[in-house]
């Protein structure tokens, strides 16, 4: 990478900070979902997410061998995967090794704020072997004020998260 793309995406505006050994440079934001998937997930290993959901994550899931779990969420809870619904599937499915979280979300548009992160957290410190994928493909598609929150900004969750973006959605 260049100094100069490479400053940019270290120094990124949402307040994390990436050394160049925890960058990786793919054609798409989908390419490196479908790499984390496969290198995290299998047989012995679910992939949890919400629905709804992008129509590619249990697709992915198939093909790294994993079982998809889908977690229904809500109309009221602005279909936002609640703590209580989190720990229920996670409670089912103790394999789980990825939690992927799309905010704002495709296809719904919800934005997760900073407290319901932390809830979601205060949940996944029982699980410390489940990894997050946060899909932020879509943050800077924000409106009405509301604030894109990264969900690796939420204390302890930075280094079990692995955060998935691109350029494609704000910048092409």
């Amino acid at each position: 990478l260049s100094p100069v793309c490479l400053g940019s995406l270290r120094r990124a505006a949402n307040g994390l900070e990436y050394t160049p050994d925890c960058i990786v440079v793919s054609d798409g934001a989908k390419q490196c979902l479908f790499q984390a998937v496969m290198a995290l997930c299998s047989e012995e290993g679910p992939l949890m997410f919400q629905a709804p959901f992008w129509v590619s994550y249990p697709e992915m899931a198939a093909l790294a061998g994993a079982k998809a779990v889908v977690v229904p969420t809500k109309l009221s809870n602005s279909w936002k995967l609640q703590p209580e619904e989190l720990a229920t599937a996670l409670a089912q499915n103790p394999t789980t090794k990825c939690l992927l979280l799309n905010s704002p979300s495709n296809p719904s548009g919800a934005v997760y704020s900073a407290k319901e992160y932390a809830a979601l957290a205060d949940v996944l410190r029982a699980y410390p072997n489940v990894t997050v994928i946060s899909d932020d493909i879509y943050e800077k598609i924000v409106y009405d004020g509301v604030k894109f929150v990264p969900f690796a900004t939420v204390p302890g969750m930075y280094e079990r998260t692995i955060t998935v973006n691109g350029f494609s959605k704000t910048s092409a």
